[in-house]
């Protein structure tokens, strides 16, 4: 399967000029095609990663017998060992992709089917080695373009720097996921249409409803209006993706043509961002006001069909308004993170078109641009927190150093002193909403936008409300009632689940990541990091339970947070066995559980760390 990817690879390359299209939207003159070394050195690079990947998930997830031995990942049985680059906290290691290895791990695919029986022994029949074995593929496929173009647009005039360029400089993605670059379901013509990546356009249409057959949430009509002009009366008008419009047809069946029809506007422009489906409207794209849409797309990436459900479109705009007067009561859970709110929602009534309703709808968000001044002031930049580990084109250096040039002293003291700020910015309001509200928020890396100015983190613009978790004890006993969707996955009555989704998006997810590459380039120490962490979540959790009313939840989220083993996301078991919102779980040693001893106060960790800490 992948040798026949390989060689689609070169032709398609060619044949699309993918690289000379990237570079031209760059505005390079007259950009040559890459050469054969280039496409075949970017082509084995991401089959590597992804192979890496791949043992490192089975290992973890225990799926495959394996362990930790001289520098290496064995995998027991199959007589490979895995070179890793350094060892990684909640066991997300980092890999050495140059040196010498088994052919295996040369080959996701190959990998795969060696470590089939042990798969189906763990999972027994459910494990579908097929469907992962094209993922891997994909996966290694869209990988190697993004690495091709990655190179290449190193010599290209820089961009302007802003929250796309941020989002289309994101080359590998999820930061540990096998198929980060996953996109079934997509056209290779498609992908380069839409990936942000490649710096794809998205071509935006619209899609008109019988007002009876729709479903509408938050203030549609204004929002809709912004975009496209308004329908004919009793018609509603849900913009989609082109590529999405086209598939309508088949999916609709006899309704398409009568009940849902193509509208006759002109055609929108988008700027793809990092979530695939989600696209930036600036006034250049003829709209009222800029926009974010998020718009169905009938394709699996990483963990999910990337449709927007019934559930979806109605929730978002009332969990939008929980948020702001959860925030507007308490100055604790608002701190400096500021929410773009889903402000409205369109499209297809489940109760007329069963599962294909997700197939046509949008959730409507303003531009951050605005939240972003109100955190930092004018010269507010704000960039997607999955952007931080790559290098920016004008400087050749992580973009995390860009949050250190604020602080004194030598390169590992400015980046240790920029860590203890980032965490004082984002983990205590995420705390807060967890225990005195009951809400965990989807802080992902591709999810949270830092906003800087003077070379520091001032705040954080979250995003994206569909897959939070809201308990409802905790609701009820801080006096929230919100109204939901029937089925709703948001909702939870269990604690843990709620105490996982935070501790998952905030600490495996996002700080090991932002700790990781900050290390990397400025030699700061992520275990001080990980002890002020530690100290952080051990004094906020502790203050709040002061509160009779809270002091149950904070002790045991602090208990739990602090185990010295903690539940982890099993992202590969889940794609073997087609889970999604209902997650599957490892377990792992837990980089915040002090270490035996361990009772050093806050002043300690900080001289430690070599700086000083952020004080709101």
């Amino acid at each position: 399967m992948l040798s026949r990817a390989r060689h689609t690879f070169g032709r398609w390359v060619r044949r699309a000029r993918v690289v000379e299209r990237a570079l031209v939207e760059r505005g390079a003159a007259s950009p040559r095609p890459p050469s054969t070394a280039a496409i075949d050195g970017a082509f084995e690079e991401a089959a590597r990663l992804v192979a890496a990947r791949l043992a490192l998930a089975a290992v973890r997830e225990r799926l495959a017998p394996g362990s930790i031995r001289g520098g290496g990942l064995e995998l027991d049985g199959l007589g490979v060992c895995l070179p890793l680059a350094r060892a990684g906290p909640f066991e997300l290691h980092t890999p050495e992709l140059v040196a010498e290895r088994s052919p295996l791990l040369e080959d996701p695919v190959a990998l795969a089917a060696a470590l089939s029986s042990s798969f189906v022994d763990a999972l027994g029949p459910a494990a579908r080695l097929d469907r992962v074995a094209a993922e891997l593929a994909d996966s290694v496929f869209n990988l190697g373009l993004a690495l091709l173009c990655a190179s290449a647009r190193r010599v290209a005039p820089p961009p302007a720097p802003g929250l796309v360029e941020s989002e289309q400089a994101v080359v590998v993605g999820h930061p540990w996921h096998p198929m980060t670059k996953t996109r079934l379901g997509l056209s290779l013509r498609d992908n380069l249409v839409h990936a942000p990546e490649l710096l794809g356009r998205a071509p935006i249409v619209a899609v008109d409803v019988v007002e009876d057959l729709s479903l509408r949430s938050g203030d549609a009509d204004a929002a809709l209006a912004a975009v496209f002009p308004p329908p004919p009366p009793g018609w509603v008008r849900v913009p989609a993706l082109a590529l999405q419009a086209r598939r309508l047809p088949a999916l609709l069946g006899a309704a398409w043509g009568r009940e849902a029809r193509l509208a006759s506007v002109t055609e929108k422009t988008g700027r793809s961002l990092l979530s695939l489906r989600t696209a930036s409207l600036g006034r250049r794209a003829g709209v009222a006001r800029p926009l974010h849409l998020k718009l169905a797309m009938d394709v699996i990436t990483t963990s999910a069909r990337r449709t927007v459900s019934p559930m979806s479109v109605a929730n978002g705009p009332h969990v939008s308004a929980l948020l702001e007067r959860i925030m507007t009561r308490d100055p604790l859970a608002r701190g400096r993170l500021a929410i773009m709110a889903d402000v409205a929602g369109a499209g297809l009534s489940s109760g007329r078109f069963g599962d294909a309703a997700a197939q046509l709808g949008v959730i409507v968000r303003e531009h951050p641009g605005p939240l972003a001044r109100a955190l930092a002031g004018d010269d507010a930049t704000i960039w997607v927190c999955a952007a931080l580990g790559e290098r920016r084109s004008d400087r050749d250096e992580p973009r995390c150093v860009a949050l250190c040039d604020g602080y004194s002293g030598d390169a590992a003291s400015r980046g240790a002193a920029m860590l203890r700020d980032y965490v004082e910015l984002l983990a205590p309001p995420l705390l807060r909403l967890l225990c005195a509200h009951g809400v965990a928020l989807e802080a992902h890396l591709q999810n949270s936008l830092v906003v800087f100015a003077g070379g520091r983190p001032r705040g954080f613009v979250l995003r994206d409300l569909g897959g939070v978790r809201l308990h409802g004890p905790r609701l009820a006993r801080a006096g929230h009632a919100i109204e939901l969707a029937d089925g709703s996955f948001i909702a939870t009555n269990s604690a843990e689940e709620l105490r996982d989704k935070l501790a998952h998006v905030l600490f495996h997810a996002h700080l090991a990541a932002v700790f990781d590459w900050t290390a990397q380039a400025t030699g700061a120490d992520p275990r001080a990091a990980w002890a002020y962490t530690r100290q952080l979540v051990h004094e906020r959790l502790g203050a709040w339970a002061a509160d009779p009313e809270l002091r149950a939840d904070c002790l045991a989220d602090r208990e739990a947070l602090l185990a010295p083993r903690v539940r982890a996301k099993a992202l590969l078991r889940m794609r073997l066995t087609g889970a999604s919102s209902d997650y599957d779980y490892t377990e792992v040693a837990n980089a915040l559980a002090p270490a035996p001893g361990d009772d050093a106060p806050r002043e300690r960790l900080l001289n430690a760390s070599g700086g000083q800490g952020y004080r709101p």
